[in-house]
């Protein structure tokens, strides 16, 4: 059965199906912050697709040990504004030494506040001026997408990982990483070029997974200018490649590339 209302956004996208550019529209998946508020205090962010609010906040209080049955609640409020969702939860007084000693053991809490997300969307460094001017190949980004099975033997082996690949603007393999996680998979890519004392050369990503709007800002505070992936990205993620002016794209079904941003960055080799 089709959900109705489902969480859909309709972007502008730019396809190469390897003869042309051709514009088109295309439904890509909403991601939206879930503000979690516990008695009154902040507690985190979720990025999430938008739906089943009331369901996801009783699992992931569950999960974080904050209760344990239904009745524990007091009760659950969702609020919806322009950026977000706010879940205030209240739980009854009898978990209280429970939630307090959750509270506090907490390395850190997000900000609760409805402007956390376009703060955090504004801070982030300069691009290198020169790689997010730099022209990139549309085939050879293709080439580096499709080769990023073979830098992948954990992957190969147990088809449960996600990869990483950071190239310089000479399409020369900086640092590949594999991680069950896709954000801890960039966090090593990221850090083993910082190692290599290379974190200058970095002009483009390859990534296995979908991109979200962290995994911008990750390239962005990287000074990674052109992030391309296997999978389709999110709506957040596409007005934050918009923002920052990097470029972000993904593989198309034929074996073309989907533009979402940066365009301009992108050229044809001519024969």
């Amino acid at each position: 059965m089709i959900m109705k209302n489902m969480p859909l956004s309709i972007k502008n996208v730019t396809h190469w199906d390897k003869s042309c550019l051709k514009q088109s529209e295309q439904d890509i998946i909403v991601e939206r912050p879930l503000v979690v508020q516990i008695n009154g205090q902040p507690y985190a962010v979720i990025m999430r697709t938008p739906g089943d609010e009331e369901a996801h906040i009783v699992g992931f209080c569950l999960v974080e040990g904050l209760i344990d049955h239904r009745d524990d609640f007091k009760s659950i409020s969702i609020i919806t504004n322009e950026v977000s969702e706010i879940a205030e939860v209240t739980i009854q007084p009898h978990r209280d030494t429970i939630v307090q000693g959750i509270l506090a053991q907490k390395e850190y809490i997000h900000q609760t506040s409805s402007a956390i997300i376009p703060k955090k969307m504004v801070h982030h460094p300069h691009l290198k001026s020169n790689l997010s001017n730099h022209q990139i190949e549309i085939q050879s980004v293709i080439d580096c997408i499709n080769h990023l099975s073979h830098n992948q033997p954990i992957r190969q082996k147990t088809f449960a990982s996600h990869a990483v690949a950071i190239y310089s603007q000479h399409v020369q393999l900086l640092s590949v990483k594999e991680d069950a996680g896709r954000h801890n998979a960039f966090d090593k890519a990221i850090g083993q070029i910082v190692l290599n004392g290379v974190l200058k050369d970095a002009c483009f990503c390859i990534l296995s997974s979908r991109v979200s709007y962290d995994l911008m800002i990750k390239a962005s505070r990287s000074g990674i200018a052109h992030v391309f992936s296997i999978s389709r990205p999110t709506s957040l993620a596409i007005e934050m490649a918009a923002k920052l002016n990097i470029t972000l794209a993904c593989l198309s079904k034929d074996g073309g590339l989907f533009v979402y941003s940066g365009q301009n960055h992108l050229t044809i080799h001519s024969n």
